[in-house]
């Protein structure tokens, strides 16, 4: 079961009215697929075009963010060997995005699992699969004196080797939360490792 949140953007290279875009589905075993795709094409001067190179774009004060194959059930494994950024659009009046695991969803967020030790894993400790999110911390707009960029293992946390999850904030526009994943998902330890579901909202700039 494939799941993908939000919108998907597909650039074309020259805009031409005559170009053609292709999807190419590639899969192995059997079983029965259905998909309802909804297509829309945007203006190259569009103010709602994303970001160049944004694979996933939202715009809104929150929402839910999942990588690609996060399914609502336990059981699913995340993509192997995939590279793309999720963006958020800045807002007017708004400083900051706060990052949280899905509270209504088992296994929010589990990444390089080391077995079945859920605990909190960043930088360089993460190299296989992981999240970037530069320069965040667990706070926003505070006295942070620790900032990660990277996220991996089985509890999202700023803070490396704890086994409850946190808020994690990004204060340094753009807002880009990049998904980084390696050929490696046919091992034991993989098992569980489904992916992301991170619920997202936007914090006020403080007053002046």
């Amino acid at each position: 079961m494939f799941s993908f949140p939000g919108l998907v953007f597909l650039e074309t290279t020259s805009g031409e009215s005559d170009e053609v875009a292709t999807l190419v589905f590639n899969f192995l075993g059997n079983g029965l697929r259905r998909w309802d795709i909804k297509v829309t094409q945007f203006l190259c001067t569009n103010a709602n075009r994303p970001p160049q190179g944004c694979l996933q774009f939202y715009t809104g004060l929150q929402g839910r963010i999942t990588s690609f194959n996060f399914a609502p059930t336990t059981g699913s494994i995340h993509l192997a060997n995939q590279m793309y950024s999720v963006c958020l659009s800045r807002r007017e009046g708004y400083c900051c995005v706060e990052f949280e695991v899905c509270r209504d969803v088992e296994d929010a967020f589990s990444l390089h699992m080391n077995g079945l030790i859920k605990i909190s894993s960043t930088d360089n400790g993460c190299t296989e699969d992981y999240i970037q999110i530069e320069e965040s911390s667990n706070m926003c707009l505070g006295n942070e004196k620790v900032f990660s960029n990277r996220y991996c293992g089985g509890t999202f946390n700023a803070l490396q080797g704890l086994a409850v999850n946190s808020l994690v904030c990004d204060c340094t526009p753009p807002f880009i939360l990049d998904i980084f994943t390696d050929g490696g998902q046919s091992s034991t330890l993989n098992l569980r490792n489904r992916g992301l579901c991170l619920d997202f909202r936007r914090r006020k700039c403080p007053l002046s």
